[in-house]
């Protein structure tokens, strides 16, 4: 999933999620994690699939089923995060990741608790929602950690981003990557693109974070179609079947990607999970 349609999921999220609970965390499968919000969330379940393949979180108004014996990193996100306010929602460009700010609670029920960075004296404490490794639990947000529920978005520097795709192949250094918002799909529609203004507009139209979601079949069987904040050049479109656009990331997102996501639920492995930074 590509970082502009999860800040798009994330802003929608925050107007949902802020002042809900988290009632529980359960874990279909050993890439799935399902985290059930109360009201006033329309969509209780947010199901958070990471990977190489098929990563995704995907709002939803459909339960999973919830295994009968939780494993070891269950019970421990159940144990710091069940029962906890969400108070805000955040995006880290560079780790293609949501943050989730958590309520404090007594300071007796966070004793022994150790992450790294530690935790703030009131005892606030976040859940990193990372597409690549899975939910993580820490105690302080990335610096350009960017605030979904914010009034005003943070300014792109479009000519300097735009300048940075000159790299040539050869070259040590990667200028982009003082851009985050150049997610590589994006830098593959701009050198498409090639001309500047219709470059610059689309950066423009991005930097906004509001918009359509545009969703692409994908090219094989049991594969997440492709979302794009934007819609894709025919080089860069799966070769199988009709653009559809969405009004919404949440409902593109549950309407296109449950069935990529349910039947990957096989019973949980043994494998580890670090929940700390």
């Amino acid at each position: 999933m590509d970082s502009h349609v999860l800040r798009r999921t994330g802003s929608e999220l925050s107007s949902q999620f802020i002042g809900a609970r988290i009632e529980t965390v359960y874990r279909p499968s050993s890439s799935v994690f399902v985290f059930k919000i109360s009201k006033p969330a329309l969509r209780p379940y947010l199901i958070l699939q990471s990977g190489k393949e098929n990563a995704c979180l995907l709002p939803s108004l459909k339960k999973m089923d919830n295994p009968a014996s939780p494993d070891a990193p269950t019970m421990r996100l159940r144990k710091y995060l069940c029962g906890r306010k969400i108070n805000g929602i955040w995006l880290d460009w560079a780790e293609n990741s949501l943050f989730m700010g958590l309520a404090p609670r007594k300071p007796h029920n966070l004793e022994n608790f150790s992450v790294n960075p530690p935790l703030p004296e009131e005892g606030g404490l976040f859940v990193r929602l990372c597409l690549k490794s899975g939910p993580r639990l820490c105690g302080a947000l990335p610096a350009e950690a960017e605030d979904l529920a914010g009034e005003t978005k943070p300014h792109w520097e479009i000519a300097e981003a735009l300048a940075s795709l000159s790299w040539q192949k050869g070259d040590l250094a990667k200028p982009w990557e003082n851009f985050p918002y150049l997610t590589p799909l994006l830098r593959k529609t701009l050198i498409l693109q090639e001309d500047e203004g219709e470059q610059m507009a689309l950066l423009a139209d991005l930097e906004s974070g509001e918009g359509d979601i545009f969703a692409y079949p994908a090219g094989n069987a049991g594969l997440l179609p492709v979302f794009s904040a934007w819609p894709l050049p025919d080089a860069l479109r799966p070769k199988n079947g009709p653009e559809r656009i969405f009004a919404s990331a949440l409902e593109a997102l549950e309407e296109s990607a449950w069935e990529a996501v349910v039947p990957l639920t096989a019973a949980p492995t043994k494998k580890r999970i670090n929940l700390n930074l």
